[in-house]
């Protein structure tokens, strides 16, 4: 099951977070000041979860998928492979996602 929250500001445009669902209380998603903060609960259960990001504006950019990989203890950020054909990229089936950046956990960990 796919749950979609579409965030909407003023000037209409949209910001659309869709998180794949594969059990109850997957994840936490609340508005906070400008942005939307979403928890994972306890990914590794039920096989894990993913954030899925899009754009929707003048501007196109490629969906990114979001996940936690336990194994090297960091976000991994995927990108879905396109095939361009007449000026058009189009999904393939079954659909190839590939890893685009990997982010460690406390990579930005400072002393007090």
């Amino acid at each position: 099951m796919s749950i979609e929250i579409v965030k909407r500001n003023r000037a209409c445009d949209a910001a659309r977070f869709t998180c794949d669902q594969t059990g109850d209380q997957d994840f936490d998603a609340t508005e906070y000041l400008d942005h939307l903060h979403v928890d994972f609960i306890y990914p590794k259960r039920d096989g894990g979860r993913s954030l899925h990001v899009g754009l929707s504006d003048v501007r196109a950019a490629d969906d990114i998928r979001i996940t936690y990989d336990f194994a090297r203890d960091g976000w991994k950020i995927e990108q879905e492979v396109l095939v361009a054909d007449s000026g058009m990229s189009f999904s393939k089936e079954p659909r190839e996602w590939r890893e685009a950046a990997f982010i460690h956990a406390w990579q930005f960990e400072r002393p007090v």
